[in-house]
């Protein structure tokens, strides 16, 4: 393929991109790539990123959900990354739309970013985004922060928790 997307030439050699774009398992083929791009970042705990990925993506059924999960953050943290990055690689398009959808909106506050999501349907981005405000709203990580922070992300997450626990029909 010609015309390599620039942001994936910060990332990856040509000769790794072709890689890429050739490997069969999207699973693979997207841990592979949020290893490379989130290899530097780390939480507000100071943990590594990618454990969070790990995480959501270890609470998924399928290998569809699995690779959305591990790519679920990728559009809004890296900058330089988009649909048509994951395109290019050959990310499954199913995945690339899960991927969309919970990708957050400069134009919806928190709350209403779940209702889009609850009122969607998509059940795959549905899990994904409870198992994201799970790992995020952990009592353990919660407990690494300083009390102001963790107090913020409490109220931010526990309504939407409760959201979402009635959409699964989760009891408490």
């Amino acid at each position: 393929m010609n015309n390599i997307p620039t942001e994936l030439k910060r990332y990856f050699t040509k000769e790794e991109i072709n890689n890429l774009i050739d490997m069969k398992s999207t699973l693979f083929k997207c841990k592979v790539l949020v290893e490379r791009v989130f290899k530097d970042m780390t939480d507000k705990a100071g943990e590594p990123y990618i454990y969070h990925l790990y995480r959501v993506a270890e609470k998924q059924t399928d290998m569809i959900s699995k690779s959305a999960a591990l790519l679920h953050d990728i559009i809004e943290d890296i900058n330089d990354i988009n649909e048509n990055t994951l395109r290019y690689l050959s990310i499954d398009e199913e995945v690339i739309s899960i991927v969309k959808l919970l990708t957050k909106s400069n134009d919806l506050t928190y709350e209403q970013e779940i209702s889009k999501i609850i009122k969607i349907g998509n059940y795959e981005a549905i899990s994904i985004k409870y198992a994201d405000i799970m790992d995020n709203a952990n009592i353990d990580r919660l407990n690494k922060l300083n009390l102001e922070t963790k107090q913020r992300l409490e109220n931010k997450y526990n309504p939407q928790l409760i959201r979402l626990r009635r959409f699964f029909k989760i009891d408490d």
